[in-house]
């Protein structure tokens, strides 16, 4: 998530007005055992297709994720 928050801060240009939130976590069910896999839900708000383009490219860089468009 630390990861996330950077893209804006690096790879958009300052006088873009993008903002990147994480919003809800999920990574198990059971206490004191590391789980396989986890979710991150969120958002990406954004004034500019190309501004998104690199957000969304930046985040399947960092890891594995799905991205939905709504």
């Amino acid at each position: 998530m630390l990861a996330l928050q950077t893209i804006v801060s690096r790879c958009i240009r300052a006088d873009s007005p993008v903002v990147v939130s994480c919003c809800k976590v999920q990574s198990g069910t059971t206490s004191n055992v590391i789980p396989d896999t986890y979710e991150i839900w969120g958002t990406i708000r954004d004034f500019s297709e190309s501004d998104f383009k690199i957000v969304k490219q930046k985040m399947i860089q960092i890891g594995n994720y799905k991205i939905c468009n709504n």
